[in-house]
């Protein structure tokens, strides 16, 4: 069932980009056919390639640019990905596991080409107004804007944790996130009001970087505990055969081993 509502007028795309059309031709009507398996939640088969390049088209012409990631999209907006360009030239079943395949192929290419943005169109350049004159082609200049600003955000961001990180290894008094931020933006006049809101953003982004890094070392105490569980059983079976002298031992042999455990385990809790 289809998810969200949009305006039936399409937006015109970026720019010009090569798509599906100029390799193999559809008749009117007819679509090309998409296969997702549940286990694998990724396009195979014949039109998997053809798939994947029309979806960077799509992502690169029409996904929303003045948002801080893929996330930060609205459904309605991803509705419209799907439902305007992409089911206009493949036949794809609208139940769950499907639409989830597709909506993380989409976000890789979005990551991908934002990233592509950053690192050639954004990097090179020294200065605010240098970066602004260089816009890549296709895209509007009010979206380039917001990317400039977002990727210099974010890029002294990385200059700040970085900074923190030595100063706490230094052993000394540790800089405060205000130092620090006045550090990376160069103690430049007039700037001491954003050192104080990027120290602001700088203590934020360190306490989520640490719960993340809590929850990442849980997960895999939880993993860990998991696999014991597991392959305890199977310790205890090879322990078995290698009692009655068997080193190489086939899967039937295991499993009759494994039997042979259950039935001890069950008469030693019958006879309590």
């Amino acid at each position: 069932m289809y998810m969200g509502a949009y305006s039936p007028t399409k937006p015109n795309k970026r720019g010009i980009t090569r798509g599906i059309a100029h390799g193999k031709k559809l008749k009117p009507g007819e679509k090309f056919t998409v296969v997702i398996p549940e286990e694998l939640l990724r396009v195979v088969g014949h039109d998997a390639q053809a798939f994947i390049t029309e979806a960077g088209i799509i992502v690169r012409n029409y996904a929303p640019l003045q948002v801080t990631d893929w996330k930060k999209i609205g459904q309605h907006e991803k509705e419209k990905l799907w439902g305007w360009w992409l089911q206009e030239k493949f036949q794809l079943q609208n139940v769950h596991h499907v639409r989830k395949a597709v909506f993380q192929q989409l976000n890789r290419m979005y990551r991908a080409w934002r990233h592509r943005l950053y690192k050639f169109h954004f990097l090179p350049h020294k200065t605010v107004e240098n970066v602004l004159q260089h816009r890549p082609p296709h895209l509007k200049p009010e979206d380039w804007e917001y990317l400039c600003r977002y990727f210099g955000s974010k890029e002294h961001t990385d200059q700040m944790l970085e900074l923190r990180g030595k100063s706490e290894e230094d052993g000394a008094s540790p800089m405060t996130d205000k130092e620090i931020c006045l550090e990376v933006l160069k103690k430049k006049p007039g700037r001491a009001d954003e050192a104080e809101s990027q120290a602001r953003k700088l203590s934020e982004e360190v306490a989520m970087l640490k719960a993340n890094q809590a929850e990442m070392v849980a997960k895999q105490e939880e993993m860990n505990r998991q696999n014991e569980e597991t392959q305890a059983p199977v310790r205890m079976m090879i322990g078995e055969l290698r009692s009655r002298g068997i080193t190489r031992y086939s899967s039937s042999e295991i499993v009759f081993a494994g039997l042979g455990i259950l039935i001890a385990a069950a008469w030693f809790f019958a006879s309590m």
